[in-house]
């Protein structure tokens, strides 16, 4: 599918209204609703790992909710919740995917929370010099399979549309290495079993052994990170009420901000 612009993807709903929680201001359907579920099930991209175990943490200290977490691909899960139709939220590294889930009918409320762009991760200093698109070819490198997360879907697209992409696909299946998920490929290179990885940036800032070289080749690309109510949600007023919680300037957002993410704009939390 081609890759829609931000606002479209948020808006398309299949022809089904969306119903897009950018601001939560007063009087959305989020406001003036207590959870009642003691366990929420929320299925999340492995880009927000680290923001989202403290998240959850703060929530059930805070709320008294338990947010079980699934995390892996954003297309992966995708297709998990097709199949079993169950659990209460779904975290994907790229709105476009919480924008498939709406057209599927799985998902009836959208609320953004950050961004990400596709960078390249090399080892502290940069040893190999890696400093260019080309310099990139002529090492090991990994990338997210780009059939099961957004980091490599993404990274295909602006490099389809530069007309690079071939190149580098036969260089990571010959020299380098497909991964699950961006968190496997920013591992591989952290452990020195890659020369280089490309991953979001703000997941390349969570490991101090690795810094950033970002290439005019991806900067075209974006991942808004966006969380969706599932609506086979047993409990949807309570799902909503996490998704709030996450969208808090002063609660999620602020975690998402900590760890290195571009957070959107948010109100402040109140019950």
């Amino acid at each position: 599918m081609n890759r829609l612009s931000l606002t479209t993807k948020l808006l398309l709903s299949g022809g089904a209204a969306l119903v897009v929680l950018c601001l939560l201001l007063p009087g959305s359907p989020l406001f003036g609703e207590r959870q009642a579920s003691s366990q929420l099930t929320l299925y999340s991209a492995a880009s927000t790992r680290k923001p989202m175990e403290q998240i959850v943490e703060m929530y059930r200290t805070e709320c008294g909710v338990s947010v079980q977490t699934q995390y892996g691909g954003s297309n992966t899960l995708l297709s998990q919740l097709e199949i079993a139709r169950q659990g209460d939220l779904y975290l994907a590294a790229d709105a476009s995917y919480v924008a498939f889930a709406t057209e599927k009918g799985l998902v009836e409320q959208v609320v953004p929370l950050a961004r990400m762009t596709p960078v390249v991760a090399v080892p502290k200093g940069n040893p190999l010099g890696i400093r260019s698109f080309d310099d990139l070819l002529e090492h090991r490198v990994a990338l997210a399979n780009p059939d099961q997360a957004a980091i490599g879907r993404v990274t295909r697209e602006v490099l389809e549309a530069a007309g690079k992409w071939k190149t580098l696909d036969g260089q990571i299946r010959n020299h380098g290495v497909y991964k699950p998920t961006v968190n496997d490929t920013a591992m591989d290179a952290s452990l020195g079993s890659v020369d280089a990885a490309i991953v979001w940036d703000s997941v390349a800032r969570q490991y101090d052994n690795l810094e950033i070289v970002r290439l005019d080749e991806l900067s075209a690309g974006e991942g808004l990170i966006a969380v969706g109510v599932l609506k086979f949600s047993k409990d949807p007023a309570a799902a909503r009420h996490f998704a709030r919680y996450l969208a808090a300037s002063d609660r999620g957002l602020a975690v998402f901000a900590r760890e290195g993410y571009a957070v959107v704009e948010g109100e402040a939390w109140g019950e």
